[in-house]
């Protein structure tokens, strides 16, 4: 009976056994692979669809994938790279990435690369050998990484020319970013045209803004068609690379995510004068999701109804708008009478959490 389900419910029901959405049971999984071939097959693809590596499993990884009768080179689709777990609060050596090349190169599926606390600063000019095998990927995430300066991240984005989905969180760069580099060639430099989704969350004002200005600043006027836009961290600004991006992104942006933070005493949503103008969506007119959280300081709300109220897309399904920090009474009946109007008149979900 087993044998004659479908690959799609075996699929679901596999997917059913998951703890939580980003764990496996690898149990189950080990367990359910001995049925019969297409539930094995399926498990394993569950299983190895995301290998994670370590310094310390780098070795074992290569020898175990090197080898000429390796099957599981098939399943991987996603690879991380990774520091051991907490306590361990350093950075691991960008040479990690040569040591893998070799065996990497023999993954015809990996979509997706997340490095973890690499450090690029310790290599310059960017081994562009290393990062060959990569080239194809089209997901790109690096978190708590270190790099000597902007131009260095150029150069290493300008490596995965095929990039649709590229996050940065908590990027760290050695050289002083208190000031743009004067060069304007270098902004929008190795930008991969086929970005629709970008994410960059972070602690320092001038990384943000040193990025935003790289990614937003496309040579020869072209903008990109971002479909998916996610900004925030304790260094998120409005800015006019935020605005940029948001004309650029014109009606493919489907989804806005904004998510300044901050301490409990100065909410990150600021700039109440010139915010309406910065974030002004009215060219966005194919939204679905608007995700405006964190927390606001009361002068911060006749703002943030500007915003929405040139919000001109008629495809919204779900708004979410800052908490008030301290509450304001105010706050609450202005937001209702925002509802009463199109186009968010009888939305499916607006969530205005108010403290």
């Amino acid at each position: 009976m087993a044998s004659e389900l479908p690959p799609e419910i075996i699929e679901a029901i596999l997917d059913a056994t998951k703890p939580d959405s980003l764990n496996l049971d690898v149990g189950t999984l080990a367990s359910v692979s001995l049925i019969n071939i297409p539930w094995h097959i399926i498990s394993r693809r569950m299983l190895f669809g995301t290998v994670t590596i370590r310094p310390e499993t780098a070795l074992r990884f290569v020898d175990l994938f090197a080898s000429p009768k390796a099957t599981l080179p098939e399943f991987v689709r996603a690879l991380v790279i990774q520091r051991k777990q907490q306590p361990d609060t350093g950075h691991i050596d960008c040479e990690i990435l040569d040591q893998l090349a070799p065996v990497t190169a023999k993954l015809p599926h990996l979509c997706k690369l997340c490095l973890n606390n690499i450090d690029w600063s310790t290599r310059k000019p960017i081994a562009r050998e290393s990062l060959r095998p990569y080239q194809g990927v089209t997901a790109l995430e690096l978190h708590h990484s270190k790099l000597s300066d902007l131009a260095q991240l150029a150069d290493v984005i300008s490596l995965f020319p095929v990039l649709e989905d590229l996050t940065f969180i908590y990027l760290t760069m050695i050289t002083n970013m208190n000031a743009l580099p004067s060069d304007a060639a270098l902004h929008g430099r190795g930008v991969p045209m086929t970005l629709r989704r970008f994410t960059l969350v972070g602690p320092r004002v001038s990384v943000i803004e040193s990025v935003m200005e790289w990614i937003s600043g496309t040579p020869d006027g072209v903008d990109i068609p971002l479909e998916y836009l996610k900004l925030g961290g304790t260094g998120f600004r409005a800015t006019k690379s935020v605005r940029r991006l948001l004309q650029g992104a014109g009606s493919h942006l489907c989804e806005l995510v904004l998510h300044p933070t901050s301490g409990p005493f100065y909410p990150g949503w600021n700039n109440p004068d010139v915010a309406p103008t910065l974030l002004d969506l009215s060219a966005n007119d194919q939204l679905r999701i608007i995700s405006f959280e964190g927390a606001m300081q009361p002068i911060f709300c006749d703002a943030m109804l500007q915003i929405l109220s040139q919000v001109t897309s008629l495809s919204l399904e779900e708004v979410s708008i800052p908490s008030v920090l301290p509450a304001a009474s105010k706050w609450g009946k202005k937001i209702e009478a925002l509802r009463e109007r199109p186009p968010f008149f009888n939305l499916p979900t607006f969530n205005s959490n108010r403290v």
